[in-house]
């Protein structure tokens, strides 16, 4: 690792005072980071749309507002939604869609939220919610396929190299959104897992990019109940001890339900 040089941050303060800070003043963390995955219906964006208003809502499915429908109109004003399929396009004459202008629009509305975060004032914080950050990953994949100084083996193979592209824009994505003041819910996709006979395990997978549940701090998933009701189940947390699935379970959870019991479980109080 290659680090800057010392006049590249000279403008930084090194003191030991200013660089490392008691613990005992770091209780009150930053907003509360989640990430959600389940399959299709089961009740994440719904779930999503409970955070903390106001929401900033970067919809990659249109299905935001179908929700925000049957909210009361002062609530439903304060979910402010980007449908970034409007920014999708058809290239060339074999119909090719191109989610380039979409990425791009998706990317852009996360620096202009940065901006809008740094001049928000302190207790006044919202929520930002990607739903679904599995689709900002699979048109990630796709805008690598369309670059055009990919390498490739004497197989013909693209060369693994070649991934470090949109590993690097993913990682950004991520550090980005963690590193803001206010709270932030990931949501996305999963799959059946099966066994080598073909039938279902029982466990579902998220569709993310490798490294996601090792940098976002909380993920849970959520199931139905079979009653139009739907089970969160804590996976995974970096906040406080190792989540337990056996017990971290909440029936038909807000954010808000959540978010208590993520504090409860580990002392911190979020924003």
């Amino acid at each position: 690792m290659v680090f800057k040089k010392k006049e590249v941050v000279n403008n930084v303060d090194e003191s030991i005072e200013s660089l490392f800070i008691p613990s005992t003043q770091l209780q009150r963390v930053p907003g509360n980071k989640l990430g959600i995955y389940a399959g299709p219906g089961v009740g994440k964006t719904h779930l999503a749309c409970t955070a903390k208003k106001p929401i900033y809502f970067i919809d990659t499915e249109n299905s935001a507002r179908m929700i925000t429908k049957n909210f009361d109109p002062s609530e439903a004003e304060q979910v402010r939604i980007l449908e970034v399929l409007k920014f999708v396009e058809r290239k060339g004459t074999e119909e090719k869609i191109d989610y380039g202008k979409s990425l791009q629009a998706t990317m852009v509305a996360i620096n202009k939220l940065m901006d809008l975060i740094e001049s928000t004032p302190e207790g006044e914080e919202g929520t930002i919610v990607i739903d679904s950050a599995t689709d900002i990953w699979e048109w990630l994949k796709q805008w690598l396929m369309e670059q055009k100084d990919l390498k490739y083996t004497a197989s013909g193979f693209m060369m693994q190299t070649e991934w470090a592209k949109p590993n690097k824009r993913w990682a950004d994505f991520l550090v980005t959104l963690k590193s803001c003041r206010w709270h932030v819910i990931l949501t996305f996709k999963s799959r059946a897992e099966y066994d080598n006979k073909g039938a279902k395990t029982g466990i579902n997978t998220a569709i993310w990019q490798g490294q996601t549940e090792f940098v976002w701090n909380n993920v849970g998933e959520l199931l139905s109940d079979g009653n139009g009701g739907n089970r969160f189940i804590l996976r995974k947390t970096r906040d406080g001890k190792q989540a337990n699935p056996n017990v971290d379970i909440l029936d038909n959870p807000t954010w808000i339900d959540i978010v208590k019991m993520l504090e409860k479980r580990s002392g911190l109080t979020y924003v």
